[in-house]
């Protein structure tokens, strides 16, 4: 274990990482994350910890997005809604608030973003979206009013370091545009093409599970 317990006991993860991986596995997802789970690290140093991921829309429409954060209000995500358009990338703030002896174990917990493409006429009132909170309020009308099962998800596990990696030591300012309404969005001169699904750092069949000498092995045990 990579943490002190209040009480000693010994649990086996084998299993837990099959079905890990197997979920991953058999998901289907527009949207494709560089890393293979969310690693929150340092929780020995500090007790709000962040971890930010970067997820591409690798269809050809545009893809708006429902993040589910794991129960309990030590977690977090901003931001939670969203549309990315085909081939573009959003960078993800995923957060924990806790302290040291009483962090999770690896793998317990999952975030999961559910996806849905959009209608013809969302379409077209997101081509004329001026700002980034329209496309934010347009994401959470079109959740607010979805209706059966969303077929579209990306599982990424949680997992915890005690000490924070030598890139980790600053933390970038996040981005947070969609908050307000008076910053524009700067429209490419050319649509992007969506980015090959083989070429992407895809959670789904990329990543090797569990590997302690990569940054993003899913969890050491």
């Amino acid at each position: 274990m990579n943490y002190d317990r209040l009480v000693n006991f010994v649990v086996r993860t084998d299993g837990l990482f099959e079905d890990l991986r197997a979920l991953q596995n058999d998901s289907k997802t527009y949207l494709q994350a560089d890393r293979c789970a969310i690693i929150f690290e340092g929780f020995s140093e500090i007790s709000r910890l962040c971890s930010h991921v970067n997820v591409t829309n690798t269809s050809k429409r545009p893809v708006a997005f429902n993040v589910r954060k794991p129960d309990g209000s030590s977690f977090g995500v901003d931001q939670k809604l969203g549309i990315v358009m085909p081939g573009e990338s959003m960078q993800l703030y995923f957060q924990f608030r806790g302290r040291g002896s009483r962090i999770p174990d690896d793998g317990v917990h999952i975030y999961t973003i559910y996806q849905t493409t959009l209608r013809s006429q969302e379409v077209s009132y997101l081509d004329s979206c001026e700002y980034w909170r329209d496309r934010y309020l347009l994401a959470r009308k079109i959740w607010s009013s979805y209706t059966g099962d969303c077929a579209m998800q990306l599982h990424l596990p949680v997992g915890f370091e005690a000490k924070r990696s030598s890139n980790n030591f600053i933390h970038p300012p996040h981005k947070s545009h969609w908050k307000w309404r008076d910053e524009k969005i700067t429209k490419a001169p050319a649509e992007a093409s969506p980015p090959d699904i083989a070429g992407c750092a895809s959670v789904h069949k990329s990543c090797e599970l569990p590997s302690a000498a990569a940054d993003d092995a899913l969890l050491k045990k």
